[in-house]
């Protein structure tokens, strides 16, 4: 990979994933610009979003001040503990950019429980507001499939029930158990625990014996209201981001170094196999092993690609050994 062709990649990917925010931002009633909407097709994480667009508002440096209007007349609906867990594991480098929201938010009288995103050194938040809020968002639409996690917690409040209830939906069989519910809903197995036995007081959520351990489990039809029968996908919104992150960044560090070819190619080779871990995983992707030889960059502009024409991601599998990986279509891929 020489160095014109990671600027390009670069550009691409990093416009291609903007817009993937601003359509997100949009189905949610932000006040965006976009000419172009374009549906979200699984249900939007919140705290994800946010995370990602301070990740990327360098990129797109209006991300901030649309997401300051959304957040004046929606933020008591984002859950502070999550965002903040979701930070920790995900997107530790937005920490100095979220405290800078927290500080607006809260010198224009909003959301007092965000003082806690402040930063330790912060002084007190009577400095004079950095931004203006104007009231330019609009209330999410309540009967959108992508706003069910926001609709949950509008309903029963800002906690996991909300995370809980949407993810089962989204389950062949919805059930899964305790650990497999904290693994995709971004918090701790004690806090779901708990939650699930309050849960199970409502007659509406079950647990279900395993083979090896319980399931908690819901009946579809006592929440088909809420969906309106429609089966949404279920998105590991804070892995997907973070490995297009890890990605821009392999790519812009090929950029400012001017590597070797065969060291741009090594680097972004291992990159890529980190970060297929996180990106496919979160839409369930098979991982196969395999030792041929690869054409990292065709592979690549496949995936940037996918990205640029709102298709689903990727649908196939990723093939990989220690040095290289693989993307295979998902036709090629049933019949390895």
């Amino acid at each position: 990979m020489n160095i014109e062709t990671a600027k390009q990649f670069h550009d691409r990917l990093s416009e291609a994933l903007v817009r993937r925010l601003w359509d997100q931002w949009t189905v949610l009633g932000a006040p965006t610009s976009s000419k172009e909407v374009r549906g979200v097709p699984w249900m939007i994480d919140p705290e994800a979003l946010i995370l990602a667009s301070l990740a990327l508002a360098e990129h797109e440096t209006r991300l901030r001040d649309v997401m300051i209007e959304w957040l004046a007349q929606h933020g008591s609906l984002i859950n502070v503990a999550r965002l903040k867990r979701i930070k920790s594991s995900h997107f530790p480098g937005v920490e100095e950019e979220l405290g800078s929201i927290a500080s607006t938010l809260l010198n224009h009288g909003k959301l007092p429980n965000w003082k806690t995103l402040l930063p330790r050194d912060s002084i007190s938040d009577s400095s004079p507001p950095a931004s203006s809020i104007r009231g330019l968002a609009t209330k999410f639409d309540p009967h959108a499939s992508p706003c069910l996690i926001l609709k949950f917690r509008a309903l029963l409040g800002v906690s996991s029930r909300a995370e809980i209830l949407a993810y089962l939906l989204t389950l062949p069989h919805y059930q899964d158990s305790i650990s497999g519910i904290a693994a995709e809903t971004g918090w701790f197995s004690k806090t779901i625990q708990k939650a699930v036995v309050e849960m199970k007081s409502s007659g509406h959520v079950r647990t279900n014996q395993g083979v090896t351990s319980r399931a908690v489990a819901i009946n579809p039809d006592d929440w088909s209201a809420f969906t309106g029968g429609q089966v949404m996908k279920w998105l590991q919104a804070p892995n997907l981001f973070e490995g297009h992150l890890q990605l821009l960044t392999s790519l812009k560090r090929i950029i400012r170094e001017s590597p070797k070819p065969s060291v741009a190619h090594f680097l972004m080779a291992e990159t890529y196999s980190e970060a297929a871990n996180k990106i496919f995983g979160a839409v369930s992707f098979l991982c196969q092993e395999a030792y041929d030889s690869v054409d990292f960059e065709e592979e690549f502009e496949n995936f940037v690609a996918s990205a640029e024409e709102h298709k689903d991601w990727p649908v196939g599998c990723v093939r990989h050994n220690p040095s290289r990986t693989e993307f295979v279509a998902r036709e090629e891929a049933a019949s390895t």
